[in-house]
Parts: structure tokens; C-alpha cells; sequence
């Protein structure tokens, strides 16, 4: 009789949504039993339909990325974006550009 040893091994799991992707990421995240070891949600809002408790208790830093000059956000709908991160105590990052991936700011991200 054969015997598999079980082999445990310890992985780091980074979760990143882009734009509407942001969207599908934050809800793996919620259904997910899976350990992240970070939620980078960039230019995108948090959807409704997730329950904001899910960042409670969960040893996973929360990165929330926005270009300065995104066509998506204008000034009143980027503040109330800034805004509600913040109060979920998410790290906003900005940078120059629009409404793409930076490489510079992923390079510091990861």
C-alpha cells in the first residue's frame, strides 16, 4: 500500500482587480476561504453589493490605487471614492496617468 504524504506548504496570495475586474476580485475575496495577503482594488468603486465587514479581522493589507487624471472619476465622484476607502482603511495610492496599470506603482506594490 502506497502512503501520500501530505505536503504542506505556505503560499502568499495577492488579489488584484482592475477597473470592473475590482469588482469580481472583491467578491472572490468575500466568498473566498483562501488567506490574501493583499486586495489591491485600482480605479474602480467598491461594489454594493459586498458587505464591508469582510475587510475586519483579516490580516490582508487593503491598497486602493487611482490615476490623477482617470476620464471615469470626476472631481465629485473621485473624493466620495477617496473618501470611502479611507474610512475603510484602505492605503490610497495616486499617480500620474489614467485609467491603466502603472507600472511604477505596481513595481511598489509588489
Amino acid at each position: 500500500m502506497k502512503h501520500i504524504k501530505k505536503i504542506k506548504t505556505e503560499l502568499s496570495i495577492d488579489l488584484l482587480g482592475f477597473s470592473q475586474g475590482a469588482a469580481t476580485a472583491t467578491r472572490w475575496f468575500e466568498k473566498s476561504q483562501f488567506t490574501f495577503n493583499s486586495l489591491v482594488l485600482w480605479a474602480s468603486v467598491f461594489p454594493e453589493d459586498v458587505e464591508m465587514e469582510i475587510i475586519n479581522g483579516k490580516n490582508t493589507s487593503y491598497i486602493f490605487v487611482l490615476g490623477n487624471n482617470d476620464p471615469y472619476f470626476n472631481n465629485e465622484n473621485e473624493k466620495k471614492c477617496i473618501d470611502f476607502y479611507a474610512s475603510i482603511h484602505f492605503q490610497i495610492l495616486r499617480f500620474e496617468g489614467k485609467h491603466e496599470i502603472n507600472q511604477e506603482v505596481l513595481n511598489l506594490i509588489y
